[in-house]
């Protein structure tokens, strides 16, 4: 008798941890959004009525980067986040928009959260600097990471981002 006791409170306490690993997935959905003709996969978080972060990333990266942080940030700061993957790289389409990205980041004077690595070959510090001259009200910080800083040190982005997010009472 004790030891069909013990089975069922190992196989209890395994479907538990199981389950608590799905319910944190599930916070987050999946989907595909047509945009100007060019179908476009996100990952979206928390209530939609929540205010909204949304998540760039540079080129090749993808939205999977962020997975642990929008999760983090849908369970303990229940907001609501997107990140999508942006269309193939193509070098010269993205040079001539890179313009109106610049002139648009200027026009909407939104808080903007930069986060960078220190151990970045591909992108070095100044361009995380960069962003003052389009958005003077940027905050910048510099973490001891490489290229993916959100897949090195996922808690500590979190963190910066939970406490940008309360500051600029988003909730």
């Amino acid at each position: 008798m004790a030891g069909s006791f013990k089975r069922l409170a190992l196989a209890v306490a395994l479907l538990g941890i199981l389950f608590v690993g799905q319910a944190s997935a599930a916070h987050l959905r999946y989907g595909w959004q047509d945009v100007d003709g060019v179908s476009l996969f996100y990952r979206e978080g928390g209530p939609v009525d929540a205010p909204t972060l949304v998540l760039l990333h540079g080129n090749p990266a993808s939205s999977i980067m962020y997975e642990a942080i929008m999760t983090d940030l849908v369970e303990t700061r229940g907001l609501h986040v997107i990140a999508m993957d942006y269309p193939s790289f193509d070098y010269g389409t993205n040079i001539v928009r890179y313009p109106a990205w610049q002139q648009r980041l200027k026009s909407l004077a939104v808080p903007v959260l930069v986060i960078w690595g220190s151990r970045d070959d591909f992108f070095t510090t100044p361009g995380a600097f960069a962003y003052l001259r389009d958005a003077p009200q940027a905050e910048i910080h510099i973490l001891d990471t490489v290229h993916f800083a959100t897949l090195e040190a996922p808690d500590p982005i979190a963190a910066l981002v939970g406490d940008f997010a309360r500051r600029h009472d988003l909730r």
